[in-house]
């Protein structure tokens, strides 16, 4: 970690969480003044000239993690110009974006209040503000549950952003559909919670029958979209035991799925299964 990105890190990894958001901002802002970046590439540079199996932590072609603290990340993010986007994520922690290498424009939306978090209301629309232009080198904070940020691009193909993030998080975000700017979906932001509902996945696609004492073992499982997900996954993989699983989920404490079993209890109902 070179100086500058020392300095950033004590500043701020004790906030008090009430002002976290803000306070960070101020010293990013400072942050953005010096040359942190250059020293930082540069001194990967070396190392990868000298160490023939050094890589930086956390890295991909499209993000290196810089800082991953209690308190925030602050990552590296090649992002590509939009191309038809289908959906609108809103961001279940706060942000701040930076556009590093141009300037570029993007979508700012206002999310009615998503109270309850966990219980997708579809009534709920985005209210769209405005296209706007957001400067090389300039913050744009986003604030969870009350803005949603949707990047167009600049005018190359591809763009280097800074961002910053919260660690203190709500488990779910919504994603909106981006033509009609109504809600689809949660999206958890829990990491085991989003590998266990993958692994459903998986195992239903999969399709074989020792999966499903495990499945029906995560039908108790504590998140709403693990339990569905399980659920599915046994009903792909054998009938008589999917419908099973959807009624013992027929009194789910979660409104959700109380309604999805509903609506497949009808869709059944409607076979001809003789």
């Amino acid at each position: 970690m070179n100086t500058y990105l020392k300095q950033f890190h004590d500043a701020i990894e004790n906030l008090e969480d009430k002002h976290f958001l803000f306070e960070a901002l101020d010293h990013l802002k400072t942050l953005l003044k010096t040359s942190f970046l250059i020293e930082l590439v540069n001194g990967h540079l070396s190392k990868l000239n000298s160490q023939e199996h050094f890589y930086p932590t956390r890295s991909s072609i499209n993000y290196w993690h810089i800082l991953n603290t209690k308190a925030f990340t602050l990552t590296l993010v090649r992002m590509k110009k939009e191309q038809d986007n289908k959906f609108i994520n809103s961001y279940p922690y706060d942000k701040v974006i930076v556009p590093l290498t141009e300037d570029i424009f993007y979508s700012h939306y206002k999310q009615p209040s998503p109270t309850p978090l966990e219980v997708l209301d579809k009534t709920k629309k985005l209210q769209p503000l405005a296209i706007q232009k957001l400067h090389k080198n300039t913050p744009y904070c986003i604030k969870k549950h009350e803005d949603v940020f949707s990047y167009h691009g600049g005018s190359n193909n591809e763009s280097i952003l800074l961002s910053f993030s919260c660690r203190k998080a709500q488990s779910y975000g919504w994603e909106y559909d981006a033509n009609t700017l109504f809600p689809l979906r949660l999206v958890t932001n829990v990491l085991q919670s989003a590998r266990l509902e993958h692994t459903c996945k998986l195992l239903g696609e999969l399709g074989n029958e020792s999966s499903l004492p495990n499945l029906f073992h995560f039908l108790k499982n504590p998140y709403h979209n693990v339990r569905w997900e399980a659920a599915r996954a046994i009903m792909n993989i054998d009938f008589d035991k999917g419908l099973e699983a959807i009624l013992l989920l027929e009194n789910d404490t979660h409104p959700d799925i109380r309604e999805s079993v509903e609506n497949a209890l009808n869709k059944i109902s409607t076979l001809n299964l003789s």
